[in-house]
């Protein structure tokens, strides 16, 4: 159980990273969603030498609602994603600096750096905690994927592997077409020169040899 919650960990980490790439490209006209999951599946299966992220159903009923797993929401983006000429950088002279005129107010200054570090250990064991809490109390649940479920997740693997196929087939063609150009030139020339004329014999073994 424990070597398949690692696997499971590693797999879904890689498949928000590919779904975090396809949302950030400008979205195309029509598109929902449902496009922008099987977009990210066949990134993920591309990035992982022809794998398919098969437990989508388990991240999607279980994990995903862990914020360490949530999906960014599309077309949400922070100032650090933005380009440098939209970036507002105030001035000197546009700078409002306030002074505290009650307990009130210095009470809500920014913390200082030791706060601060303070603050961020104090998250840390909170957010490590519950991870565990998570980890812990749903784990159990990883097998209680229904059959129906499998089989949308085995449906939706062999249309991509069909999509795959398909684009594979169309740029074979294209190489075999532009083979038989040049195979077509070479037949017409009486005379060839030695590197010529072994591309010939490479090309009729090629394509023509069980004619």
């Amino acid at each position: 159980m424990k070597s398949r919650w690692k696997r499971l960990n590693l797999n879904v980490n890689k498949w928000v990273g590919c779904y975090s790439k396809v949302i950030s490209r400008p979205p195309a006209s029509g598109t929902n969603i449902e496009d922008d999951i099987e977009a990210a599946q066949k990134l993920y299966c591309l990035e992982n030498n022809g794998n398919y992220f098969v437990d989508f159903n388990v991240y999607h009923n279980i994990m995903s609602k862990h914020p360490k797993w949530s999906l960014p929401k599309k077309g949400t983006r922070s100032d650090m994603d933005s380009s440098p000429h939209s970036v507002n950088i105030p001035t000197t002279s546009s700078v409002k600096v306030d002074t505290p005129t009650s307990v009130e107010d210095i009470n809500n200054r920014p913390e200082g750096r030791e706060a601060a570090k303070r603050r961020k250990g104090k998250t840390k064991t909170t957010t490590m905690t519950t991870e565990s809490t998570f980890n812990e109390e749903d784990k159990s649940l990883l097998n209680g994927i229904s059959t129906d479920n499998k089989a949308q997740i085995q449906l939706r693997q062999r249309r991509i592997e069909a999509d795959l196929q398909i684009a594979k087939m169309t740029r074979g063609n294209i190489k075999m077409k532009s083979d038989m150009k040049i195979l077509n030139t070479l037949l017409a020339k009486q005379h060839l020169i030695p590197d010529d004329e072994e591309m010939k014999k490479k090309l009729i073994q090629k394509y023509m040899s069980d004619l």
